[in-house]
């Protein structure tokens, strides 16, 4: 048996699971409960592993050289690891810089610079800016290795300062490896023991790492079961997560890595409600005669983060606002097909990210918990989305996790046991292996 926790900032859900991955037993018990932790172990005895999207996540601030290289590799690096880029940086930290970092209040800052053996300064001088601007957070250095460890000296006496491999150790190479496993040991040993999230801090000795890693671990285990692309969306409170693991990646100079992830922090369904509807408003996905309805509800829930919809009027409105919020991070996550003018004449090419051989589409959330007819809202937003010119499949297989088992999967897989976790995607979310493969 396996009991496995995903700590939100309004609920936190426990997924049961036995040796064959089948689920035995689920509760969802409201996060800022006095007694939390006694509550879950009034259905579970032992509590195996757990992830946390409490207090907003894990906020990661990027730090690099050139906005196209270094920065572009830690920005992908940070998404990759659970966490939600609140800052980016290129080049040195001046005052004004200094200052936007300072307000940003990041949880950990990951400070690239220079490939192995080329530019030195500038991650130097970063070091010692950071260093001067005593944010209180963690830093991790994956920079050129000729300049890290001076880096490091000059950021004595901060908090937490870990140094691992460059994740842009040549034009064309991204390690994030390192780096990922090294943020996500933090997030864990750091920004939960100092008390960013008091609900979960007492689960910190379980929490391995931020919800949306285990997300992404799920989703790559997905793809690698059913041999395809696939996309995960996790529409949230706060944000809304596109998750895709794409059979190939891209050359370039900063190559498109095979698993990738976007956060949208202005799409959700509760504290970012007002943004959505707005973002939505000028996308020009709501009827002019819809728009005040729309601001008026986004209102509610923003004012009310913790509510939970119990009437049928309000489902709907919840299920709309979801499916606004999935179209959006759909077409920020996807490329377009865009006119490129060369010698011999134009020709459409793909820009962005190529969703087109995707599969399978899952959607996770709270949302879908009780709506009416919630795999409607998945596909009615990736078609809507497609209608959009994203570039997104044809008729994907779509599935609804509206259990929670897709982080919780993700949470086994990371913690190895991967066939447990695949037989439990697969029970949970009605996916037949050799269809799909």
């Amino acid at each position: 048996m396996a009991a496995l926790v995903d700590v939100g900032s309004t609920w936190a859900k426990l997924t049961v699971v036995d040796e064959r991955g089948a689920v035995i037993r689920r509760a969802r018990i409201p996060t800022s409960q006095p007694g939390l932790v006694a509550e879950l172990h009034s259905h579970a005895d032992t509590l195996d592993h757990a992830c946390s999207s409490a207090g907003g996540g894990l906020r990661i601030a990027v730090v690099g050289l050139e906005s196209r290289l270094t920065v572009e590799a830690a920005r992908r690096v940070a998404h990759g690891s659970g966490g939600r880029v609140v800052a980016t940086i290129a080049g040195a930290i001046d005052r004004d810089l200094g200052a936007s970092l300072t307000d940003a209040a990041p949880d950990l800052v990951l400070l690239t610079g220079g490939t192995d053996g080329g530019e030195r300064k500038n991650v130097i001088e970063n070091a010692h800016a950071l260093r001067r601007l005593q944010l209180g957070a963690a830093v991790v250095i994956a920079a050129n290795a000729d300049a890290a460890d001076e880096a490091s000296r000059a950021l004595a006496g901060a908090p937490l300062v870990r140094v691992v491999a460059n994740v842009l150790p040549r034009i064309g190479l991204l390690a994030a490896a390192p780096a990922n496993a090294a943020i996500r040991s933090l997030f864990a040993d750091h920004v939960i023991r100092v008390g960013r999230f008091p609900d979960a801090a007492s689960l910190e000795p379980i929490i391995r790492m931020p919800t949306p890693a285990a997300v992404l671990s799920a989703t790559e285990l997905l793809s690698t079961l059913l041999g395809t692309s696939v996309v995960v969306c996790d529409v949230g409170g706060a944000t809304t997560d596109v998750h895709s693991a794409m059979c190939e990646g891209r050359p370039g100079p900063v190559p498109a890595e095979r698993m990738t992830r976007t956060v949208e922090g202005d799409l959700g369904l509760r504290s970012s409600a007002a943004a959505l509807v707005e973002a939505s408003i000028d996308a020009g996905l709501v009827a002019a005669e819809d728009e005040e309805r729309l601001v008026v509800a986004a209102a509610r829930r923003v004012a009310e983060p913790a509510d939970v919809s119990t009437d049928s009027t309000e489902r709907r409105l919840d299920a709309e606002l979801a499916g606004l919020a999935i179209t959006i991070a759909l077409e920020r996550h996807a490329g377009q097909l865009a006119v490129t003018l060369e010698e011999g004449g134009a020709s459409l090419r793909p820009t962005g990210r190529d969703l087109r051989s995707a599969v399978v589409f899952v959607a996770t959330g709270g949302i879908f918990e009780h709506a009416e007819d919630p795999v409607a809202i998945a596909a009615g937003a990736w078609q809507r989305g497609r209608d959009r010119n994203a570039l997104l499949a044809t008729n994907p297989r779509v599935r609804v996790d509206s259990q929670y088992v897709v982080a919780a999967a993700g949470l086994l897989a990371a913690a190895g046991d991967r066939a447990r976790a695949a037989r439990l995607l697969q029970l949970e979310l009605a996916l037949d292996v050799m269809t799909c493969a």
